[in-house]
């Protein structure tokens, strides 16, 4: 009997020791619940920035493809307007060998012709038209 009541103390000890490291490991598994639900918190909010930045790019990358067509269109308009430019700044050349080619035409009419004829007088309205363009 006194062995029974050894082991029943024994086994008494044994269930308070297995209780009390239960209870250890209950209290450490909702630790490491709270740290899991703290990291899925943390993950959902990564998630939602990275998500953000995402679409943060996305907008950057269509605004730097417009910003590059709206280049593209101003690098061709700017090669229009150069050509443009080039073309006018020969056009007072053109026009001052035109209007010495018609003074030259009227000096040979007037040297041929003392007095004035119809042809003489067109050539002079046409010099004038060009000395007043």
């Amino acid at each position: 009997m006194r062995h029974l009541s050894k082991e029943t103390t024994h086994l008494s000890e044994e269930t308070t020791h297995l209780s009390e490291e239960t209870s250890h490991l209950s209290k450490e598994m909702s630790h490491l619940s709270k740290e899991m639900s703290h990291l899925s918190e943390e993950t959902s909010h990564l998630s939602k920035e990275t998500s953000h930045l995402s679409e943060e790019t996305t907008h950057l990358s269509e605004e730097t493809s417009h910003l590059s067509e709206e280049t593209s269109h101003l690098s061709k308009e700017t090669i229009y307007l150069s050509e443009e430019t080039n073309h006018l700044n020969k056009k007072p050349l053109y026009l001052t060998e035109k209007i010495v080619y018609l003074i030259e035409i009227q000096l040979v009419m007037k040297k041929h012709h003392p007095k004035p004829t119809q042809m003489f007088k067109y050539l002079s309205r046409k010099t004038e038209q060009f000395l007043n363009y």
